[in-house]
């Protein structure tokens, strides 16, 4: 009858072995629960962090939106700037020639005044 003893021992020992099993299981399934009931405590969290990066999102694509405008606003006024530069700079060009025209012409009228006031007067006879 070694074999019934055998026999019992495998029976008690599958026994044991489907009790630590079904003890685990258990266990297993109290934990997920635990789990379970930690996220749905955590779920408002989550939804408030995807809210917030969802405006952080729509608020980072409005200021793209302002930083290309000004972007294109400070290249119009550059380009305008460089534009108003180059009036001014070809004006006064004109206006240096101009000026250096009414010298000489200034500068011949007094030679000719200078010349006429050493000449001596001639007498009207």
């Amino acid at each position: 009858m070694p074999n019934e003893d055998n026999t019992q021992q495998m029976s008690s020992s599958n026994s044991q072995m489907i009790a630590a099993i079904r003890a685990l299981e258990d266990r297993v399934a109290s934990v997920e629960g635990i789990v379970v009931a930690r996220l749905n405590d955590t779920r408002p969290f989550e939804q408030q962090v995807l809210a917030r990066l969802n405006e952080l999102i729509a608020g980072q694509s409005a200021m793209r939106d302002e930083l290309t405008a000004l972007r294109e606003d400070f290249e119009s006024f550059r380009r305008e700037t460089n534009d108003n530069f180059r009036l001014v700079n070809n004006k006064l060009d004109v206006l240096n020639q101009d000026v250096l025209t009414v010298r000489a012409q200034q500068r011949d009228l007094e030679k000719r005044v200078t010349r006429l006031e050493q000449e001596p007067i001639e007498s009207a006879a």
